[in-house]
């Protein structure tokens, strides 16, 4: 994404934590761009912790090199142009104190100024029975951008990831199942 992006997001980010009086810890891991000069000054500018990776790693990846700095029980992973309300990141957490993994669901959750195409809708649908039907996770959308997950789940879910791009979300979430962990979706 590009640095007026990252910046508006954390400029958003800021302005509602000033408003609640709220510290959040923010991770931001470059996927292997080449801007990770203004990227590392955003980074610094913002209090942000950064992590460059040296080479695209997709997504999943990059959340799962970013862990290495989480110092929180609680990790909520989003993209950069933060497209959800901020009344979602804290509901989110509020839900971590009882639940072991939280995933949005795109089509319930409001999203922040976000407009979707319909073929990118469409397609998204068509993974989601996809991954229905052929993984079991009839009850939660695995492609929607957030997700709220204990940490200690979290370093679990993404050791020996096998599918660091697109599909990321699904593989953790079946892993979850397999393990008995319950997803709520909200």
């Amino acid at each position: 994404n590009n640095p007026q992006t990252l910046i508006q997001g954390l400029e958003y980010l800021k302005s509602e934590m000033d408003k609640c009086n709220i510290k959040i810890e923010i991770i931001i891991s470059d996927d292997g761009s080449d801007l990770s000069e203004p990227i590392d000054k955003i980074a610094q500018d913002y209090f942000c912790k950064y992590i460059k990776l040296e080479m695209n790693l997709g997504k999943g990846g990059a959340i799962n090199q970013g862990l290495s700095l989480v110092t929180t029980q609680k990790v909520l992973y989003t993209d950069s142009d933060i497209p959800y309300y901020f009344e979602h990141l804290i509901d989110f957490s509020k839900k971590l104190d009882t639940d072991s993994i939280i995933a949005g669901e795109r089509y319930t959750i409001k999203e922040n100024n976000q407009k979707i195409s319909f073929t990118r809708r469409n397609l998204g649908i068509l993974f989601n029975k996809f991954c229905s039907i052929f993984l079991g996770l009839k009850d939660v959308d695995n492609q929607c951008g957030i997700k709220g997950i204990r940490k200690d789940i979290c370093l679990t879910l993404f050791n020996n990831l096998t599918v660091t791009r697109y599909a990321f979300d699904a593989e953790i979430l079946f892993r979850a199942r397999k393990l008995g962990i319950n997803i709520k979706s909200v």
